[in-house]
């Protein structure tokens, strides 16, 4: 049987939100992986993952550049590691969130999984996740779900492919996939996982580029201004703004 390893989407104050610790103990525990055969990406809230922890990346300063280069790496060790990585969705995934299933090999979804990317409300942009994203369902339609910040159900996300499978009861799709994994070689699966990590290498200069506008528009006053609206329980867009 397939050894598990599971990467639980939970901060240190019970959120399903991508802060600085999380990022970093998700990475070491999955370069830590050992004899596990099987990984998988999942969380025990209502939501799947809310993306990154906007009050704390702000609140980082001239360290939020380290912090974001930071989830680039788990991103990768996602599409590098040698043994399968199925992301469990039972909720909403937004930003981040999107970024880490989109990384990983399989992703299975319940009825009641949503997926948005809502970064431009809050005066940002989803830089690091859009090559992924754009991979598995083309960059037009990355594009207008950057555009439009609209969260699309769980039918929608796997017609688009943003998906590989919908199930009410993702843990048995989950075995049905690991029997599989049980029979196969893991050296040739190994190989599977490096060949398609070296097919979908994002240019360094996408990455440089994506990171230097992330980071001028972060620093920015009208992002800071939509982020403490957001933080404060208002709307991140201005009062009187079109809804």
């Amino acid at each position: 049987m397939a050894e598990r390893l599971r990467l639980k989407i939970r901060d240190e104050q019970g959120r399903e939100r991508l802060d600085a610790g999380l990022v970093a103990r998700l990475l070491a525990e999955l370069e830590a992986a050992g004899e596990a055969t099987l990984v998988t990406l999942e969380s025990e809230g209502q939501a799947f993952c809310e993306g990154m922890d906007l009050g704390a990346l702000t609140a980082l300063g001239a360290d939020a550049a380290a912090a974001l280069e930071t989830y680039a790496m788990l991103l990768r060790a996602i599409e590098r590691t040698p043994r399968p990585v199925v992301a469990l969705v039972n909720g909403p995934a937004m930003g981040g969130g999107v970024g880490l299933l989109a990384a990983a090999d399989i992703v299975i979804a319940s009825p009641r999984a949503t997926f948005a990317l809502p970064e431009a409300l809050f005066g940002i942009i989803p830089a690091t996740v859009f090559p992924l994203v754009a991979r598995r369902v083309g960059p037009a339609r990355a594009r207008w779900l950057a555009l439009t910040g609209i969260a699309i159900p769980a039918e929608e996300a796997w017609r688009i492919g943003l998906v590989d499978e919908l199930s009410d009861d993702p843990e048995a799709a989950l075995a049905r996939h690991a029997r599989r994994w049980d029979r196969m070689d893991a050296r040739a699966l190994a190989e599977v996982k490096a060949l398609s990590a070296a097919y979908n290498a994002t240019p360094r200069d996408y990455h440089e580029t994506a990171g230097l506008r992330f980071r001028q528009l972060l620093e920015s006053p009208e992002t800071r201004r939509r982020i403490d609206r957001f933080l404060s329980g208002k709307t991140p867009w201005p009062e009187g703004h079109a809804r």
